[in-house]
């Protein structure tokens, strides 16, 4: 298996997508910093969206990419990170919208009926845990790929995708470490 340079932008580009959203999660969690963690979100889901570009403009034939889309394998890493990459999408562009929500609902209480508020709150929450847990998806499956290439380097060890997850964690924390790292 040959791999091009899509493939290796792809590799880059979503691990840092998924660990910015970690990072960014864990700041706003601990911190209170919410401007950050949408940040990371903001910039997550288009590098995610260009990430996918490449994936598919990669492929042999990119027109059956849908084949991805309407058949889950389970043994299949491709399937799995298809499945992967859509939900952290899905779950990354309804917390933006869902934050416009929320905004509005703050400038404009007398607009939304009592309650709504709070509903759109607990929905953001939720978001934030599902993206959180999708986010580690998203960093460790780039490992996987790795690990079920046919590379002699990597290829030996089930213990690829834990650097791997680990790598964008740390290289996203050194800004906020005054670059120690």
């Amino acid at each position: 298996m040959t791999w091009g340079l899509p493939i290796w932008i792809y590799l880059f580009v979503a691990g840092m997508a998924g660990g910015a959203y970690f990072v960014g999660f864990l700041a706003y969690r601990f911190t209170g910093n919410k401007q950050l963690f949408q940040l990371a979100v903001y910039l997550g889901f288009p590098l995610i969206a260009a990430g996918v570009i490449l994936l598919i403009l990669d492929l042999g034939s990119p027109l059956r990419f849908w084949h991805l889309l309407v058949q889950f394998r389970i043994g299949s890493p491709m399937s799995i990170g298809t499945w992967i990459l859509i939900g952290w999408s899905v779950v990354a562009f309804a917390m933006m919208v869902v934050w416009v929500i929320e905004g509005d609902v703050g400038r404009n209480p007398e607009l939304y009926p009592a309650g709504r508020g709070r509903r759109v709150r607990l929905v953001s929450r939720a978001l934030t845990w599902a993206g959180l847990i999708l986010s580690v998806f998203v960093m460790s499956y780039t490992g996987v790929l790795l690990a079920v290439s046919s590379r002699p380097l990597w290829a030996a060890t089930p213990l690829v995708p834990v650097p791997r997850l680990c790598l964008p964690l740390l290289k996203n924390c050194q800004p906020k470490l005054g670059g120690q790292l």
